[in-house]
């Protein structure tokens, strides 16, 4: 209840925040806890009284910091062109210098190794920051296959198919089958195999209808299948390598990669395969958010993706509203209310949001505050002095300074006994 009257008084009880939907010209009669249109560089404590921000420290200087994400005790980030990690102690590596300098930075830890995508390709990163690409490129094109005289192939048509090894042992998918006829017993001439970036050999399969079987391992570009041997048989026919992304996570025992306005997931558990026949979903417009508990947005609208197995996945719209290019923070649920288990909390078009385990999404800032709709932004989550605060920071373009990596955030929202606080709102 607010009031104009000049000689009305009442007692201050504490701060509530930011209220830029509150009228401005009034005060609020009796008692009661003051709404504020503006508190930059400013905290609310437990006691609701204000506290002066601590500041920020420089502890890197760079060109185009972006993508900060947590690894090994440290920070791995982008930096221009350059992938680097930050260890607990200060100590700044350089893992390679392959990167787009583009905002598309995407990374996911994946048992114990960081999957990391620039939009164009996509590496593995180890403990010891040693990479590789993930997965194995499968052939680029069709080897030349022919029927010829001199084995003990029986007549027939056969099916050929080749794919790549790694130094590891890890097997690419096998994107192309060539059909071959022989009109009499004889043998399979397989030649002009193409060579990928990282692979040492190539399986060679050979079989009947649905099944294909390994006939042949070899190191040059062409090899002759004179007799059936009749192998294991191929596993990842219509398999590719999991494509590069914008955004990517690690969840249900696949990566789910999105690029432009497609999701797309790997096969479980092998992380370097994806099925292009079936191993995506097609969403309206560019993909701007993606969580691990599949929170999906675009600019116009958010998603969830309940169920387990991506062939049982159904997509349900939740928000008319969508996010910024952003990542969300995950937080226990007991840190910002009544809410149980864990969940992951985002800045939208309209503000802070939480999302739980069961697909349900709460807006926690916009009855209070109408934020700018950004091109760009993040979210985490910390306990400071005994204080759980969301820090969210946004962006429009060309509006950053990213040359710098500092430890302090200054968009907070602060979650007080379950009321919502919101200081620093910054355009």
């Amino acid at each position: 209840m607010y009031t104009t009257d000049p000689n009305t008084t009442f007692k201050y009880t504490g701060f509530n925040g930011i209220n830029d939907q509150a009228a401005q010209h009034s005060v609020p009669t009796g008692e009661g806890e003051v709404d504020l249109t503006a508190a930059i560089n400013v905290d609310i404590d437990r006691y609701k009284k204000l506290f002066r921000r601590q500041g920020f420290t420089a502890v890197y200087n760079g060109t185009n910091i972006r993508c900060l994400t947590p690894f090994e005790g440290g920070l791995m980030f982008a930096d221009g062109a350059e992938l680097k990690h930050r260890s607990s102690t200060g100590v700044v590596n350089t893992v390679h210098s392959l990167l787009a300098q583009t905002d598309t930075i995407c990374m996911a830890e994946v048992n114990g190794d960081m999957v990391v995508s620039d939009g164009q390709e996509i590496w593995t990163v180890a403990p010891d920051l040693s990479y590789r690409i993930l997965g194995v490129n499968p052939p680029a094109t069709e080897p030349n296959v022919s029927a010829s005289s001199g084995g003990s192939v029986p007549q027939g048509v056969y099916l050929v198919a080749v794919t790549m090894i790694s130094a590891t042992g890890e097997e690419s998918g096998a994107p192309f089958v060539t059909e071959v006829e022989l009109t009499d017993r004889g043998s399979i001439q397989v030649s002009n195999m193409p060579n990928s970036e990282g692979s040492v050999k190539k399986n060679v399969y050979v079989g009947v209808g649905d099944s294909l079987f390994l006939e042949a391992t070899v190191s040059g570009a062409s090899v002759t299948i004179s007799s059936l041997v009749g192998g294991r048989v191929l596993q990842f026919q219509h398999k590719t390598r999991t494509p590069p992304g914008t955004h990517m996570v690690h969840t249900k025992g696949r990566l789910f990669i999105a690029d432009g306005n497609v999701l797309w997931y790997s096969e479980p558990l092998d992380y370097g395969k994806c099925d292009m026949r079936s191993g995506f979903i097609v969403f309206p417009e560019p993909i701007t958010m993606l969580t691990e508990r599949l929170f999906i947005a675009t600019d116009s609208n958010t998603y969830w993706l309940r169920g387990d197995n991506p062939d049982q996945l159904v997509l349900l719209e939740i928000l008319k509203y969508g996010t910024p290019k952003t990542k969300a923070a995950e937080v226990e649920g007991s840190y910002l209310g009544d809410t149980g288990g864990r969940v992951e909390v985002w800045q939208s078009n309209r503000g802070i949001c939480i999302g739980a385990e069961d697909g349900s999404i709460v807006n926690i800032t916009d009855k209070k505050v109408a934020m700018p709709k950004y091109d760009n932004a993040a979210t985490i989550f910390r306990r400071d002095r005994g204080i759980n605060q969301v820090i969210a920071t946004g962006r429009k373009s060309g509006n950053i300074d990213s040359g710098r990596m500092r430890s302090e955030f200054t968009v907070t929202v602060i979650k007080n006994n379950g009321n919502t606080d919101v200081v620093d709102i910054i355009e």
